[in-house]
């Protein structure tokens, strides 16, 4: 099914976006956040999510989408 599929592409996205996170890229750490939060690629981890996003925003890269995505935060 198409939701397989994605699933398969989000779990080999999660490496690429981590190891770029490593080294500092803050469109990474944003895309790590979202596909936390949502549970695409890895386990759903809405603590975890908040922080790499805030990570992101601190960087000057994501604040407008932080509250858009977690208003409970």
């Amino acid at each position: 099914s198409s939701r397989h599929i994605l699933s398969l592409v989000f779990e080999k996205a999660i490496p690429s976006f981590g190891a770029l996170a490593e080294i500092g890229d803050d469109r990474s750490l944003f895309n790590l956040g979202v596909m936390t939060y949502l549970g695409h690629g890895t386990e759903k981890n809405k603590a975890k999510a908040y922080v790499l996003v805030k990570i992101s925003n601190e960087n000057k890269f994501s604040g407008r989408y932080l509250e858009m995505l977690m208003p409970e935060f």
